[in-house]
């Protein structure tokens, strides 16, 4: 039953115009040529993945915060050592990008 609605589907169904082959070769071949490009830029201009910094500092902030569920300020030497451990991981990242510029 299912191949005989199929088939009367079909037969009902007006004949594709001549031009959807020349479409489809027409799209595929802008898909590959968009596919080579969006390829080629990546890697033209890849990002840098920046290190992961102070991943200890943080996590332990985040450990205090959760010890200490609203008493944030309980946890003000944590946040203390991460400011200054992003601070002075900044000012590096800044010498050493300045002595590469050189």
């Amino acid at each position: 039953m299912v191949s005989f609605i199929r088939w009367l589907v079909a037969a009902q169904s007006p004949p594709p115009p001549p031009y959807t082959h020349a479409c489809a070769r027409l799209q595929e071949s802008y898909s590959q040529e968009f596919n080579a490009k969006v390829q080629e830029l990546s890697t033209r201009f890849r990002l840098k993945q920046n290190p992961v910094v102070c991943q200890d500092v943080q996590n332990s902030v985040l450990q205090c915060y959760q010890n200490n569920p609203g008493r944030s300020l309980n946890c003000n030497e944590q946040v203390r050592a991460f400011v200054q451990c992003v601070e002075t991981s900044r000012l590096n990242y800044l010498a050493s990008s300045a002595k590469r510029n050189q």
